[in-house]
């Protein structure tokens, strides 16, 4: 099933969730606009780049958090909306971005 390219949404086919269609609108759409709007995801960060999964992506808030020893990349499978808080300590960067355009810095203690 093929699903929307920012937040994961489910495309139906007509016809082709013949006696599936509740539980496929429960856990493939539902469960996706729940964190779209409302989840948060935290990820611990040290020193390495970090890749959050589709699932992950689909959360409003990513909270990042952890004593860096090097500066970190974050990408997203997801564009559109997502705030990130930046909760982490140590002297380095962290930068978030989705592979398009140049990731952005979130300075530590803010969210953006």
């Amino acid at each position: 099933m093929s699903t929307t390219p920012n937040k994961g949404y489910i495309i139906p086919v007509t016809g082709g969730s013949t006696d599936t269609w509740g539980e496929e609108l429960r856990s493939d759409c539902f469960e996706v606009i729940d964190r779209n709007v409302g989840g948060i995801v935290t990820k611990t960060l040290s020193n390495s780049p970090v890749t959050l999964t589709a699932e992950e992506s689909q959360n409003l808030i990513v909270r990042l958090i952890g004593a860096l020893t090097g500066a970190v990349l974050v990408t997203t499978a997801c564009e559109g909306m997502t705030i990130v808080e930046n909760l982490t300590s140590g002297a380095f960067a962290v930068t978030f971005g989705n592979g398009v355009g140049s990731p952005v810095t979130i300075p530590q203690s803010t969210r953006a």
